[in-house]
């Protein structure tokens, strides 16, 4: 039997929040998330997920400027696994090409 606990991720983010709410839907197939303030909620039975995302800001590198969102993901009652599946997941949706 695996347990579940609290894990917590973060990352910094080259996009914008009006690509973070585009594209999210595409992460989970819970149809039960809310977006209110700085934080996307995800509420599942005995699961929730809270997503808080930081001001939108940007990097300047010669004449490009690229958007950037600092986010942390707290996850409560998921296992190690699910937690890491889901990071999985999030991270191909928003993967940008290049490399």
């Amino acid at each position: 039997m695996t347990s579940s606990e609290d894990f917590n991720y973060s990352r910094e983010m080259g996009i914008s929040h009006s690509d973070l709410f585009r594209l999210f839907p595409n992460v989970t197939p819970e149809p039960n998330y809310s977006i209110v303030g700085n934080e996307i909620r995800i509420v599942n039975q005995d699961r929730q997920l809270v997503i808080q995302f930081g001001e939108e800001k940007e990097r300047r590198i010669a004449s490009l400027f690229i958007p950037v969102t600092d986010m942390l993901f707290h996850f409560s009652g998921y296992t190690k696994q699910q937690s890491d599946e889901f990071m999985q997941k999030f991270d191909r949706v928003f993967h940008r090409g290049g490399g």
